[in-house]
């Protein structure tokens, strides 16, 4: 059952992985990968979703593109049309929430970095169960109060511009009656969790964080 899935229509269209559990059924999990584009390592993630009962859907934005190369990853970010992304992950949400195997009706986003921007910024626009985010906040200019509890994974080592970020997007989140966890991993950089990029993964990091969001999933979308 599991494979590769065309969904949306027009402008909105979109190529993405589709895994089952073994069972054949269960909540959803829109997957979103980060600037390096789809690598194996979400796919990894996906397998991972689906033996812990989920249904994972991971989009792919760059259609077919991947790098571990920096460089090039900051070009094809720099080149994303955001609100296209978004349309996208709107499709996918609706695919999963009208799939016969998403059962119940339950559908949470996981993001990377850029995607787990996209994830929280999807947050604000559509109707979710959870929302996992690594290494990714909201800006002051894209924040509005979440519509799904959210879990945000954050590297000890980012850059945020101002370091005071992400604790003032926290505390806008509790401000607006919203609900986020934001546990710190310590000794990390950003893209701790891309087991695919050597120079700044983490593998204990990856594992507690990782079990965290399994975690957490289970929590919200059953």
């Amino acid at each position: 059952m599991n494979g590769t899935v065309t969904i949306g229509g027009g402008d909105s269209q979109v190529t993405a992985q589709l895994t089952f559990p073994e069972g054949g059924g269960g909540p959803g999990v829109v997957v979103v990968h980060d600037w390096f584009g789809l690598l194996p390592h979400v796919g990894r993630r996906c397998e991972e979703l689906a033996a812990a009962g989920f249904v994972a859907l991971a989009v792919d934005l760059y259609d077919g593109r991947t790098t571990t190369d920096t460089a090039k990853a900051r070009v094809w970010l720099d080149g994303l049309n955001r609100d296209r992304a978004l349309r996208q992950l709107r499709a996918a949400v609706a695919h999963l929430r009208d799939h016969a195997a998403v059962t119940p009706d339950r559908v949470g986003l996981l993001g990377y970095s850029m995607g787990g921007e996209l994830a929280l910024l999807m947050a604000t626009q559509v109707d979710l169960e959870a929302v996992v985010g690594y290494y990714a906040i909201l800006s002051d200019d894209d924040f509005a109060p979440l519509r799904a509890p959210a879990l945000v994974h954050l590297a000890e080592h980012d850059d945020w511009g101002a370091p005071d970020a992400p604790q003032k997007f926290f505390a806008a989140v509790a401000n607006a009656g919203g609900s986020v966890e934001h546990p710190a991993h310590r000794g990390t950089e950003h893209s701790f969790a891309n087991a695919d990029v050597p120079a700044t993964y983490a593998a204990q990091a990856d594992h507690d964080a990782w079990a965290a969001t399994v975690d957490f999933f289970g929590r919200h979308l059953r």
